[in-house]
């Protein structure tokens, strides 16, 4: 089984390469940055991608049975740019999709957002739930998602999208950009800072996924023990937690591992507290397989370490 991954120096991708290094033949990750150095077995190997041309990305697709598509701006750029974002998260998708069709590869796997239904996500939602969030981040995914169906439903590829909550864990490289997330950035405080900031009153409510959950899940998919009937799949935990209870699970951890209790400290000026349900789920019974609570405080303490090394 050959895997190709794309998004090679982000978070998600360079996770999904070191676990199916144990798992597969030959996995290839694919990067716009020059000369990546990352800690990865022999049969992991690294190229460069140019989503500007053509024969450069049929080539990357030759021979490669899966690919696991993560590339793409995140929220943040794609606010600043939102041209840039339907061209990047959108039209380099198509791009992308066509190399595959034309190198007969088996099967695409996109990995979108749940933050494609509204901001804020509120309410419980599923995969039926309507798609209502302006935002270019989540217009740009849903240009992707949208090239992507329409292969499937053309008979060209077989492929799923996987709309996911907020993966948190550790990476295997320090420059990934992954420091801006929640359960990231309180790991970090916590150890470099011994005290936790929160910008806000810390009563959102988000639905958090430990990444060794996503990794095992996406190795059913590619051995096939999982199956949907459908092309687009909710990936999260099932439950909501908010910021301020996730950061007072790290400020336990933290004294467990290292004796030392980090200070929360929420922000006073934010009076609006957050009294909406939210439960992000799925039509398709597939959470109970994530052993969601185990791998939880295994990614947490593994990111402690990590920040703990690092920083």
């Amino acid at each position: 089984m050959n895997i190709l991954i794309t998004g090679g120096s982000g978070f998600i991708a360079g996770r999904l390469a070191k676990h199916f290094s144990l798992k597969f033949k030959k996995v290839l990750l694919v990067t716009r940055k020059k000369n990546l150095k990352l800690d990865l077995p022999d049969n992991v190997q690294i190229k460069n991608i140019d989503w500007d041309n053509q024969l450069n990305l049929e080539n990357i697709c030759d021979n490669i049975d899966i690919i696991f598509h993560t590339a793409g701006m995140n929220a943040k750029d794609c606010e600043k740019d939102p041209k840039k974002a339907d061209i990047f998260n959108g039209y380099k998708t198509l791009k992308l999709i066509k190399s595959a069709i034309k190198k007969n590869v088996k099967k695409f796997i996109f990995l979108s957002s749940a933050h494609v239904y509204s901001n804020p996500l509120i309410g419980i939602i599923n995969e039926d739930t309507k798609v209502t969030n302006t935002h270019p981040y989540a217009t740009s995914n849903i240009l992707a998602e949208n090239f992507i169906i329409k292969s499937i439903s053309d008979s060209k590829i077989n492929g799923y999208i996987f709309r996911l909550s907020n993966v948190f864990g550790a990476p295997i490289n320090i420059g990934s950009d992954c420091w801006h997330l929640a359960i990231q950035d309180i790991c970090y405080q916590a150890i470099k800072n011994k005290k936790i900031i929160l910008n806000s009153n810390g009563s959102q409510k988000r639905d958090f996924l430990p990444m060794e959950s996503l990794s095992n899940f996406f190795e059913k998919i590619i051995n096939n023990k999982i199956n949907f009937d459908q092309n687009i799949i909710n990936l999260g935990a099932g439950q909501s937690q908010t910021i301020l209870e996730m950061a007072s699970f790290i400020q336990l951890r933290t004294k467990l591992n290292y004796g030392f209790i980090p200070k929360i400290i929420t922000n006073e000026n934010d009076t609006k507290i957050n009294k909406h349900n939210f439960i992000f789920t799925s039509n398709f019974n597939h959470i109970s397989s994530l052993e969601l609570e185990t791998n939880k405080y295994k990614e947490v303490d593994e990111l402690l370490n990590f920040c703990k090394k690092n920083f």
